[in-house]
């Protein structure tokens, strides 16, 4: 699916059963530049006409929004549930603001997590890292574990942005980035 504002692109995982991975896309902004603006002479309802329309015409010069703007990254949300570690994860992922991810066992049982088709929190933990993640949620966890902070512990020996989350918890999206670099 993909509209103007944003696109999900879906990817069958690597699981006993079918199961897919999501990215949610926002596509790329921009991010007006209030000197620059005021620099030119624009301001109020004319604004609005340079996001329009490209570029506007003051005073005789004409303004192009480039000029006046910045290119603001949009934002992403990846959620890869079932499925055992395979590279094709580490582009889905890559430069996500936000990953939940399948953690269901530590690495102390990672045959068992790979003859499941699941992952380990430090399998999560590295996904993130290479993929550049801002933000890693893990969640689910297999029943034989009543601590889900030793699997937050585990992804944080590779990876620091992370938490582990239950069921009803609520995770904030990353703070916007302003500017491409």
């Amino acid at each position: 699916f993909e509209n103007l504002k944003y696109y999900v692109e879906a990817k069958k995982l690597n699981h006993t059963v079918d199961s897919f991975a999501y990215r949610i896309q926002e596509r790329d902004g921009r991010t007006l530049i209030p000197e620059k603006l005021s620099k030119a002479g624009i301001k109020g309802v004319v604004t609005g006409e340079l996001i329009r329309n490209g570029e506007i015409t003051i005073g005789g010069k004409v303004t192009r929004l480039d000029e006046v703007s910045q290119k603001r990254p949009g934002q992403s949300f990846v959620f890869m549930l079932d499925t055992r570690m395979d590279e094709t994860l580490l582009h889905l992922a890559k430069d996500a603001d936000m990953l939940v991810c399948d953690s269901t066992y530590l690495s102390d049982r990672e045959n068992m997590a790979k003859e499941y088709g699941h992952l380990t929190a430090k399998q999560a933990g590295i996904i993130a890292k290479e993929s550049n993640v801002r933000k890693l949620v893990l969640t689910h966890f297999s029943q034989i574990y009543s601590n889900v902070k030793e699997f937050e512990n585990e992804a944080k020996s590779v990876f620091e942005n992370v938490v582990a989350v239950k069921d009803g918890d609520i995770v904030s999206m990353p703070k916007r980035k302003r500017y491409m670099k």
